[in-house]
């Protein structure tokens, strides 16, 4: 959490797990030593994130931060944890963004993050990425009816089933199902679920940005 997150494939992903068990024992049963952890995560990356847009903060459309939030099935935190512990210190984060920049904030928070989006959009979330079809919660037309009036979406094409094991067709017919979905009054980053991986075969990838040139063009018509 403030990116806190474990790649399973991360060569170090083992001592990674057990730093951020050690951390969530913390946030249970030594809550001020978790306090006092991500209050010099915030203040470090507060201050990151001032040396870079004191130098290109005009010239910002879109600052990216990341904070892996979620699992295939459901949040890491509970949302009274997360508003406990996390939010706070994002608030905090954003608005110092906000302040620096006329730029939107683009959140990566990875899985089925829908019980945060509520909290996402309070402190000034502005684009939400990736939407990952495969998890349960995280429907882009769902979203789109709950949320599209105040955040944007970036992704909704499948990486787990469709890119990796489809052919260009299934993967057009994917791309025409996202923008059916959440392309209504705009607000749509058409994008895989997450990134693409090793096994994607390149015409699928082709696919992708070609379906996204032929199908995404306002007025859309699919």
């Amino acid at each position: 959490m403030l990116y806190l997150s474990v790649s399973p494939e991360h060569r170090y992903s083992k001592r990674i797990n057990k730093r951020v068990n050690k951390f969530l024992e913390d946030i249970h049963f030594r809550p001020h030593i978790a306090n006092a952890l991500l209050d010099k995560i915030t203040k470090i990356l507060i201050q990151m994130y001032g040396m870079m847009l004191d130098q290109i903060g005009d010239y910002c459309t879109l600052v990216g931060v990341a904070d892996d939030m979620g699992a295939q099935t459901s949040g890491l935190l509970s949302p009274k944890t997360y508003r406990n512990f996390i939010k706070p210190r994002h608030k905090q984060i954003y608005d110092f963004i906000h302040k620096k920049t006329a730029g939107k904030i683009y959140l990566h928070s990875c899985g089925d993050v829908e019980m945060y989006i509520k909290d996402y959009i309070e402190e000034g979330v502005n684009v939400l990425n990736p939407v990952q079809p495969e998890c349960p919660n995280m429907g882009l037309e769902s979203l789109k009816k709950k949320y599209g009036d105040k955040m944007a979406f970036c992704g909704g094409v499948s990486s787990q089933r469709v890119l990796p094991r489809g052919t260009p067709a299934d993967v057009e017919a994917e791309v025409i199902r996202v923008i059916k979905a959440g392309a209504a009054g705009g607000g749509l980053i058409v994008a895989p679920g997450h990134i693409i991986q090793p096994e994607v075969q390149p015409w699928n990838v082709c696919a992708l940005y070609d379906s996204v040139i032929k199908h995404g063009r306002y007025p859309i018509a699919v």
